[in-house]
C-alpha cells in the first residue's frame, strides 16, 4: 500500500496546518480543514434548485481537502466515500458534532 513519507506530511503541515488521517476500507486518507472562504465559495456555487447540490458540495469539499492519496477524485472511489470524508472534514473544520462520526481520526 502506497503511503506518504514523513517529509511529505511535514510539508503539508507547514502548508495547511493541522492534518488528520483515517483508514477506510484499508485505504489511508489524509485531509485538512476547510477554510471559511472555501466554504463560502462552495455554498455560493450551489444552485438551490439542484437536488444534487449537497452531493456536489461534498464532492467539492473532499476534492479540495483530501491531500492523500494525491490527486484524489470523487469519481474514482465508492459512491458513499466522498460523503463520509466530507463529514469528517466538516467535523475537523468545526461544523459537525464529533459524536456523529463513526471512526476515530488520528491527528498528524
Amino acid at each position: 500500500m502506497n503511503q506518504p513519507t514523513p517529509e511529505w506530511i511535514e510539508q503539508k503541515k507547514k502548508e495547511f496546518g493541522k492534518l488528520r488521517s483515517i483508514v477506510i476500507n484499508g485505504e489511508t486518507y489524509i485531509y485538512r480543514m476547510l477554510t471559511r472562504p472555501e466554504y463560502i465559495n462552495i455554498i455560493n456555487a450551489a444552485d438551490p434548485n439542484d437536488k444534487t447540490a449537497l452531493e456536489k458540495a461534498d464532492d467539492a469539499t473532499t476534492e479540495m481537502c483530501v491531500l492523500w492519496p494525491e490527486g484524489f477524485k470523487v469519481y474514482n472511489v465508492g459512491a458513499g466515500l466522498p460523503t463520509q470524508l466530507a463529514t469528517l472534514i466538516s467535523e475537523f473544520s468545526g461544523f459537525v458534532n464529533p459524536q456523529t462520526i463513526p471512526a476515530e481520526p488520528e491527528e498528524l
